[in-house]
């Protein structure tokens, strides 16, 4: 199994983020896989998308958003962070216990 989930939890406050990550917990088989990107906060492109755009996101710390984590039914499941040459996308992977 494998849920992708990109970008959307940008948007999303931290209550909604635990409890879609405990309904991607829930709709895993054992051992499946999540696959969640989050945008870093102060990254380069920040000022343009914010200031110029007005595109207002969640941006969050890859600590920041472990909390979340940590909240959820993913708690004691394994986990890693990949992120983009450039440092604006994270992508966390997370496997469900078997």
């Amino acid at each position: 199994d494998l849920i992708v989930i990109p970008g959307l939890m940008d948007y999303m406050v931290e209550g909604e983020c635990v409890s879609l990550l405990d309904w991607v917990y829930d709709n895993l088989n054992a051992g499946g896989h999540a696959i969640i990107s989050i945008t870093a906060p102060d990254h380069a492109d920040s000022p343009l998308l914010v200031h110029l755009l007005e595109w207002l996101m969640n941006e969050r710390s890859q600590e920041q958003f472990m909390g979340m984590v940590s909240r959820s039914r993913f708690a004691s499941s394994s986990s890693e962070w990949i992120s983009d040459e450039f440092s604006v996308a994270n992508y966390l992977v997370l496997q469900k216990g078997t």
